[in-house]
């Protein structure tokens, strides 16, 4: 297998853009999940850490598939893309630069759009209501709230994506799969309980 270190190559914004929907998506539907279930999550602080960090996990792993699906259609010959070992830290750009966006918005708006500490505007507070959407599954374990996000956020909101992208790209370059190195124990269990 031949590697390319062209760090931006003909058909990468198509994947960083899969990249990102992926994101969008997976965001969605934590969000929606998270609000079903938010009147018994919301006077249970250990419940509503254990829901982020599930659907932490659940991002991640989403996150991780594209990247190691992105990897697998790299190493074929007819795609115009290549595969290089750190090109997963790249397709995770599009997200990364989408949270900057949100987060120089929800900044904005708490800034700039709010009278004696509340939301005045139908720009800030939707705003707002997109930041909150995007960080919502980690909001289990750092508080974010009128305009102020701890360094602690920044950290896992940039982190997680960066790690989950890089992780499967590189996992989809050595053609690693969970499921295949979990198969011979499980497969073993079951015929000694024979």
């Amino acid at each position: 297998m031949e590697f390319n270190m062209k760090i931006f190559q003909e058909g990468m914004f198509k994947q960083i853009t899969d990249v990102l929907m992926t994101h969008i998506y997976t965001v969605v539907i934590g969000t929606v999940m998270g609000f079903m279930f938010m009147t018994w999550l919301i006077d249970k602080p250990i419940g509503y850490t254990i829901f982020s960090a599930v659907f932490t996990l659940i991002y991640f792993s989403a996150i991780y598939s594209k990247a190691w699906e992105c990897a697998e259609r790299d190493k074929k010959p007819f795609t115009p893309t290549s595969v290089y070992l750190f090109k997963g830290a790249v397709l995770s750009v599009g997200i990364l630069v989408f949270n900057v966006v949100l987060w120089a918005a929800y900044l904005f708006a708490w800034r700039s759009l709010t009278i004696d500490g509340a939301m005045v505007t139908a720009t800030g507070i939707i705003y707002n209501v997109l930041y909150v959407i995007n960080t919502f599954m980690y909001s289990g374990f750092v508080k974010i709230t009128q305009g102020v996000v701890p360094w602690q956020a920044h950290l896992i909101i940039m982190l997680v994506p960066l790690v989950a992208s890089t992780i499967g790209y590189i996992a989809g370059v050595k053609n690693f799969t969970l499921s295949d190195k979990l198969m011979p124990f499980i497969y073993e269990k079951k015929k000694t309980k024979e």
